[in-house]
């Protein structure tokens, strides 16, 4: 998927090395459920991804599709950034949830990310999300130096069909001669 993510992230004016929070959240996996109810390659869970578009019934979960997922990252990634001034602060957010963040500035009267990573605010699960995700940022900019080798994986390959409604699995079936 990184490519099509780099590709959304461009247009959105996101540094590249952000595309690898879904490492971290999801190892890249679509089907991948948290405790805690978040789901996809991005983890969004319910609240979050309706208020960026995404559509959740009984029916489709979009929080699945790869594409329509990473648009609403970008644009969530985009407006935590706004909001706080701040890419470390934003992936704080993006863990936490940006009024937690806000809370912690406003408590503890600092926007260095430092500082509040030391406090009870943060918590130790914030601390090390934007701890891990700025050391995955820094080898993956800096690779080369440190003799680290990535596998080459080609990127899936996907179609985009656009329907207008849905069909029964039958009538899918019968339509393919499956």
């Amino acid at each position: 998927y990184l490519p099509m993510i780099a590709e959304i992230f461009k247009s959105h004016q996101i540094p590249i090395e952000l595309a690898f929070i879904p490492l971290l959240e999801s190892n890249f996996r679509i089907d991948a459920v948290s405790p805690a109810g978040a789901v996809g390659l991005w983890q969004f869970v319910s609240g979050t991804a309706k208020s960026y578009g995404l559509k959740i019934d009984k029916w489709v979960d979009e929080r699945r599709d790869p594409e329509k997922s990473t648009r609403a990252a970008a644009a969530y990634l985009k407006a935590l950034y706004d909001m706080l001034g701040d890419w470390d602060l934003a992936l704080a957010g993006y863990y936490m949830g940006e009024y937690k963040v806000h809370q912690a500035i406003g408590k503890h009267r600092t926007r260095d990310i430092s500082a509040l990573a030391a406090t009870k605010a943060f918590g130790q699960g914030a601390k090390h999300y934007v701890s891990r995700m700025k050391a995955m940022m820094y080898l993956a900019r800096n690779h080369k130096e440190l003799g680290v080798s990535f596998a080459h994986v080609s990127p899936m390959r996907y179609e985009t069909v656009h329907v207008k409604k849905g069909l029964s699995l039958q009538t899918l079936a019968k339509e393919l001669g499956t």
